[in-house]
């Protein structure tokens, strides 16, 4: 995806990611990887990421990771993620560079985390 949309400069502004989501590539740059191992990289287009995990807890290592990605995407306005589990707590630098650009969050989880 990375390779072919920069060599043609296709922008991408919105991902929803259905039930497709595996987990977070931690070795690789923190880089969200699909049920199919492939890793969606980092895309500087990016204006909103949705992301629906419906019923699976999500750690706070991949949380974390989630942020520390969408803090990459630097047109990003919007993260959001329907229906997961995510971890109680959350350390505060990895939210903070997506608050410093007025990054909206809108989580609609079973256990709610305050970004």
């Amino acid at each position: 995806m990375d390779s072919d949309s920069a060599r043609t400069r296709i922008s991408i502004s919105w991902v929803t990611l259905n039930n497709c989501y595996s987990t977070v590539d931690l070795r690789g740059g923190n880089h969200p990887q699909l049920k199919s191992n492939l890793c969606i990289p980092v895309l500087t287009t990016l204006n909103k990421l949705s992301m629906w995990v419906e019923g699976r807890e999500i750690t706070s290592e991949e949380f974390t990771g989630i942020l520390q990605y969408s803090s990459k995407c630097l047109a990003l306005k919007e993260l959001v993620l329907w229906y997961c589990l995510l971890p109680p707590s959350v350390q505060a630098e990895s939210v903070s560079v997506l608050r410093s650009r007025n990054v909206k969050g809108n989580i609609q989880s079973i256990i709610l985390c305050v970004l």
